[in-house]
């Protein structure tokens, strides 16, 4: 999955709450994601709220061209 907003990663976390899932994938690579190191605190609060509203496990997917992928892996690793 992918979102454009924290509202919208929640809202996609409640419809996929009642799903067996083994995770959630959430996509954070090029070309889903536009910007750098900017958009890292926005990207973990999305991959939180789905987390969180999900209640399954997140996993997300980097791209190798993203220069930001470090900064992104301390703030979800923090979650």
């Amino acid at each position: 999955v992918m979102a454009t907003s924290q509202e919208e990663a929640a809202a996609l976390g409640r419809k996929l709450r009642a799903l067996k899932l083994s995770y959630v994938e959430v996509n954070v690579s090029c070309p889903n994601v536009k910007g750098e190191s900017s958009i890292v605190e926005e990207l973990s609060k999305q991959c939180e709220a789905i987390g969180e509203e999900s209640r399954h496990p997140v996993v997300f997917k980097l791209s190798h061209e993203q220069s930001h992928n470090e900064e992104l892996l301390r703030a979800v690793w923090s979650l």
